[in-house]
């Protein structure tokens, strides 16, 4: 066989980088997008659910009143966040929707809503709470109005029982707001929404100095262009916000416009005349301009409006009375069922990585047991005022896949996988024959 011949050979060709002269160019196909590993691994899916009603909508997604329909809480309600997985990705958001399920997941405490299931679908993500029939807190102040003072108490001091854990905890809330309180069928406030929730370390590096949070809740510091870095701070002056509008029925830096809120914010005092007598002192140092003279939790169960309800709560039992509460009913239009719920051809976005959420998935195993706050893969940061010794680190994020069974499964080499892998083995033992020698 001449040179010539072992030249023009599609193997001599092929490995030389050439084209085959009679071979048309045919266009690289797109590779299929294939569902990440860890979802084949979920215990729980949408399927499991029944949608009963929606609880509200937002940009993201919506919130969904469900039934469990097997397994060992079939029957039990829950509500279910869904979230797409396109609209966060689109938004450079799908960190935050890691670090709310990471929250709920680790951060237990008796004031604070908890996570029950987390699973994901091709295109969404689905986060399960307990279901709490009271309805948000906004709903009951629209509906009655003013509270008197022992049921603003009752709530104030659950809720800030809620942000003292978390800031020992190392998370900042920063978005505390009537719409996330959640009340039982007793009347009892649970702090919920955990969506613009970030570590302490991030605050006091300057890496949280997004505009995040309600504009009327926002502390006065998160405004002005010095402020590099906050801390835990800025929850407890939401917390004196939501204190006066469950006292007096209105926030108290109303405006018409966003520059004259932002103005009142900054340089005027809050008018406490329209509360009780009792509560301003308490509500008046909560909304102090400067951080560092706000109280914090131990401060306010010494003395001022929330002592007593604080003392009566002790680490989260019964601070709050009344009846049993029904949640306000909400109608199930069959387009946003379809919007939010539909699986009908449902496929992988093709701008999303399919192991974008990896990890995504958990199922509480006990109520009685609260899983271990992970440990930090940095020394924390000492600017965070919170003085957490257990502060997360700044790029915590969890790679366990569902806390349960599924961890000790052995992680199995898909086929496709396994075979082009032999096959890239096999052709690398593939020599080119010899060159022929002259007299050939």
């Amino acid at each position: 066989m001449s040179a010539m011949a072992l030249e023009g050979s599609p193997l001599k060709r092929a490995r030389k980088g050439l084209a085959s002269p009679s071979a048309t160019a045919v266009p690289k196909p797109s590779p299929i997008p294939r569902v990440p590993r860890e979802m084949s691994h979920q215990r729980d899916s949408a399927s499991d659910f029944e949608p009963l009603r929606f609880l509200g909508k937002g940009a993201f997604g919506a919130v969904v009143l469900v039934r469990r329909k097997r397994g060992a809480h079939a029957g039990a309600t829950f509500a279910m966040k869904v979230m797409s997985k396109r609209k966060l990705a689109h938004r450079n958001l799908q960190e935050t929707a890691r670090v709310e399920q990471e929250v709920l997941r680790t951060v237990r405490h008796p004031c604070l809503v908890h996570l029950c299931y987390s699973f994901q679908s091709r295109t969404r993500l689905y986060l399960v709470t307990a279901y709490y029939e009271g309805g948000a807190l906004d709903a009951r102040l629209a509906a009655a109005g003013p509270l008197g003072e022992a049921e603003a108490a009752g709530h104030g001091a659950r809720v800030a029982l809620a942000v003292g854990h978390l800031h020992a905890s190392g998370v900042i809330h920063r978005d505390i707001k009537a719409a996330n309180v959640l009340l039982d069928g007793r009347r009892r406030a649970f702090l919920a929404d955990f969506g613009l929730a970030a570590y302490c370390d991030d605050a006091a590096r300057g890496r949280s100095r997004s505009f995040a949070g309600t504009l009327v809740y926002m502390a006065p510091e998160l405004f002005l262009k010095s402020c590099t870095a906050y801390d835990g701070a800025v929850d407890y002056w939401s917390l004196g916000i939501l204190l006066y509008e469950m006292c007096a029925g209105s926030t108290p830096f109303e405006a018409e416009r966003p520059r004259d809120l932002f103005r009142n914010i900054l340089h005027e005092a809050p008018r406490l005349g329209a509360l009780p007598e009792a509560a301003r002192p308490t509500v008046g140092a909560l909304l102090a301009k400067e951080p560092a003279q706000r109280p914090k939790l131990d401060r306010l169960r010494c003395e001022g409006f929330l002592a007593d309800a604080l003392d009566a709560a002790g680490d989260g039992g019964d601070a709050a009375g009344g009846g049993d509460a029904a949640a306000p009913a909400t109608s199930f239009d069959a387009r946003d069922a379809h919007a939010y719920l539909s699986h009908e051809g449902e496929s992988l976005c093709a701008d999303v990585r399919a192991d974008l959420f990896a990890g995504f998935a958990y199922r509480q195993e006990s109520a009685a047991r609260a899983p271990a706050i992970p440990e930090r893969r940095e020394p924390s940061l000492g600017a965070a005022s919170t003085g957490s010794s257990n502060a997360f680190s700044s790029g915590s994020v969890l790679s366990a896949s569902d806390g349960g069974e599924d961890e000790k499964r052995p992680k199995k080499r898909g086929f496709l996988s396994s075979a082009r892998k032999t096959l890239a083995k096999g052709l690398g033992k593939i020599r080119p024959p010899k060159s022929p020698t002259k007299g050939a």
